[in-house]
């Protein structure tokens, strides 16, 4: 017996086409603060917003490099392609770096096609290039013990650095969350510590064991009463500010911003594990 034959449809699915007219081109720069404006109107976190500036004045420089103009109602997906994917493959970037910095401009294009800038939507065309997966490796026990063993917890700063490595390696919380935690975030009856903020500006219990719980106690007790209400002050009485693409903690008060044992433990998780542990120490 003969299948039937389907019979076509008349309809020929076309890309996303905005059909209004286009709004006048206004320039480059005060595009893309309309586009933080709105990223702001949407609650993200400021370091959100600083990785899209970051990465859009990038690409505005490598077309500038390249002596070819950004005109945003002009571009094609095929310019961005070769002029801005292509320069960074050639630059010899990790495709992680790339797709990050693809991502921004993604969100930025179906900004300005939400808002009938652009009548096309380049977020569509524009696609990620392909990463390689790589197995991430974990320290051993013995290296983790080491690690342990560094701070001198004679000292308040040597109890604070080995009260923050136990809890990042109890809780598996981000180095931003935990320098963000305040003593009220602590519940040491519940077992639990409470992230107000964390990623995507969203709040979370996460338990901890016993032994966590006693070493935030003794640490709580030599803190005593301080002028924050941060949890991890230095002995100065400074918070703590993270530089994410450097990994390291520093002070303004102290100058020159200076890395942090615990910093460095954090960095070190995220990274591939070397035979021997090489741990540097600053105060």
């Amino acid at each position: 017996m003969d299948r039937p034959v389907t019979r076509r449809k008349n309809i020929i699915k076309a890309a996303a086409v905005n059909t209004t007219t286009p709004k006048r081109p206004a320039e480059f720069t005060d595009l893309v603060k309309s586009f933080l404006t709105e990223c702001r109107a949407k609650n993200l976190s400021g370091r959100t917003l600083q990785f899209y500036e970051e990465n859009l004045v990038r690409m505005k420089k490598m077309f500038d490099e390249q002596g070819i103009p950004l005109n945003v109602t002009m571009l094609t997906a095929r310019e961005i392609k070769h002029h801005y994917v292509g320069r960074m493959i050639e630059n010899g970037l990790a495709s992680n770096t790339i797709n990050g910095r693809i991502k921004s401009c993604k969100a930025f294009f179906k900004y300005l096609f939400e808002e009938g800038i652009v009548p096309h939507n380049l977020a569509e065309e524009i696609k990620l290039v392909k990463a390689e997966k790589k197995m991430i490796q974990t320290f051993t026990k013995e290296q983790v013990v080491a690690l342990l063993q560094q701070p001198d917890k004679k000292t308040f700063t040597g109890l604070r650095d080995y009260t923050m490595m136990v809890v990042m390696l109890e809780t598996g919380i981000r180095i931003g969350e935990l320098l963000h935690l305040k003593v009220d975030d602590v519940f040491l009856k519940e077992l639990e510590i409470r992230i107000q903020k964390g990623k995507g500006g969203k709040a979370r219990r996460v338990p901890i064991q016993k032994t966590c719980a006693k070493i935030l106690k003794q640490y709580l007790g030599e803190r005593g009463d301080a002028a924050t209400d941060a949890l991890f002050i230095s002995i100065h009485l400074v918070d703590f500010e993270f530089n994410r693409q450097s990994g390291c903690c520093g002070f303004w008060k102290t100058g020159p911003r200076s890395p942090t044992f615990p910093a460095l433990v954090s960095l070190f998780l995220s990274l591939q594990p070397r035979k021997e542990i090489v741990l540097a120490h600053w105060r």
